[in-house]
């Protein structure tokens, strides 16, 4: 099952229908589409326009943590230390809660963002001049090859849309691409190199 509407959903009241209590049916068998993000996200807007419509509280476990950042009215948050962190995603994310439980050596929680990007050292800076989506979809894409964008003073790298493509000006030399795949592979190439994982061998070498 890849679809559905309201239709699908049956809400019981014991005022309507005489029964002694509240039923939400999905009709969707999770255990049939496993790992099918179509559903997950058709699911999950479902369910959240169902609670607001109809005043209904829905809980959620879930591990996809960005989804549940962006929609979720409250989160109660479980990490490895079995500590029990609970508030809006907003409030978790600036008390530090994500960053203290999900936060490794080689992903980090970007606050700002509401993503996951890379925790490498940092390329350079980068500066943005675009409108509409361009500016946000650049800046998550340079940012997965370490380039920390800036808004104001000297930026190591300029990226502007031009409307039929992208100009990047970099030590003192001036790019043109066609797509953002062409400028991001670019970019990716003047990104810091990390070495490969040593053996314990190789350690002991």
């Amino acid at each position: 099952m890849t679809g559905f509407t309201l239709h699908d959903l049956t809400v019981g009241y014991p005022a309507q229908r005489g029964r002694s209590e509240h039923r939400v049916l999905t009709g969707l068998n999770a255990a049939a589409v496993p790992g099918d993000l179509t559903v997950l996200v058709t699911v999950t807007g479902l369910l959240r326009r169902l609670a607001q419509e109809r005043a209904l509280a829905v809980i959620v476990s879930t591990h996809d943590l960005e989804l549940a950042l962006r929609i979720a009215d409250h989160v109660w948050l479980i990490g490895p230390d079995r500590r029990l962190r609970t508030g809006t995603p907003e409030q978790l994310t600036l008390d530090g809660a994500i960053n203290a439980v999900f936060d490794g050596t080689d992903l980090a929680f970007d606050a700002a963002a509401g993503v996951f990007v890379p925790h490498t050292p940092a390329a350079g800076t980068v500066r943005i001049t675009a409108d509409g989506p361009h500016t946000p979809l650049l800046a998550r894409a340079l940012a997965r090859y370490s380039w920390r964008m800036v808004d104001t003073g000297p930026a190591d790298l300029e990226i502007a849309f031009t409307g039929d493509g992208y100009r990047a000006d970099h030590l003192g030399e001036q790019h043109r691409f066609t797509t953002l795949d062409d400028l991001t592979a670019w970019a990716r190439d003047r990104g810091p190199r990390r070495e490969p994982a040593r053996t314990p061998a190789q350690r002991e070498a």
